[in-house]
């Protein structure tokens, strides 16, 4: 496929900012920044596709970007309390491949998440499936 490339180690420690503890607004921790260097360092703005792993190397989120190095930088400018602020706190590696284009990039993500099962972190609504009948449907005939 493309570039691929990884960082892993120990899971991150969050670490307290250099704010002003005086101040209303809280402290702010910081994802591991280690992290974050790796990125800035070594991502690029290409379409692609990453994948964030937890403790246990178990793979906890799978996504896409048509500019990867901003769509990783930007979790960890995330406020607490945001998904992409737990995602990027609890991720101890995070890994991507570089895609031809935006399309491919879709595609690629939706068969890493069928692959391997991967459960949105956000709360899903299910959606009931309806069983119509064509005696269920006015104006529906059967065929």
């Amino acid at each position: 496929m493309g570039k691929r490339d990884a960082v892993g180690g120990a899971p991150p420690r969050p670490l307290v900012s250099r704010r002003n503890h005086e101040s209303a607004t809280p402290c702010r921790l910081r994802p591991n920044s280690t992290l974050r260097e790796h990125i800035r360092a070594q991502a690029e703005n290409r379409p692609g596709v990453y994948r964030m792993y937890g403790p246990g190397d178990e793979l906890l989120y799978v996504g896409k970007s048509v500019h990867m190095r901003t769509r990783l930088l930007s979790y960890f400018r995330a406020s607490r309390g945001e998904k992409a602020w737990e995602l990027i706190n609890q991720a101890g590696r995070v890994s991507w491949e570089y895609i031809p284009n935006e399309l491919a990039a879709l595609i690629h993500e939706m068969k890493l998440i069928q692959k391997w099962h991967v459960t949105c972190p956000s709360k899903v609504v299910p959606v009931p499936m309806l069983d119509l009948q064509p005696s269920a449907v006015p104006g529906v005939e059967a065929f």
